[in-house]
């Protein structure tokens, strides 16, 4: 099975090079695989903590990402 994996920062650099591996998928019969990695911002002090919730981190890129899926899809 043929894979095309696509880092996603969900710039339109990154549109437009998802789009491109788009249409490679189509001609080469492979999957799409969209990726996107985030950073835990952590406060800085006496004792490290987190600065945001993870899961709302994790829901909005997850919320980015098939924004992103029908993107492609459609064209």
């Amino acid at each position: 099975m043929k894979k095309i994996i696509v880092p996603v920062d969900f710039s339109s650099t990154a549109s437009n090079a998802a789009e491109f591996a788009g249409n490679l998928a189509i001609f080469y019969g492979a999957e799409i695989w969209l990726y996107h990695a985030y950073e835990m911002p952590v406060g800085v002090g006496e004792i490290a903590w987190p600065l945001f919730n993870v899961s709302d981190l994790q829901k909005a890129a997850e919320q980015e990402l098939e924004t992103l899926k029908e993107t492609i899809q459609e064209d």
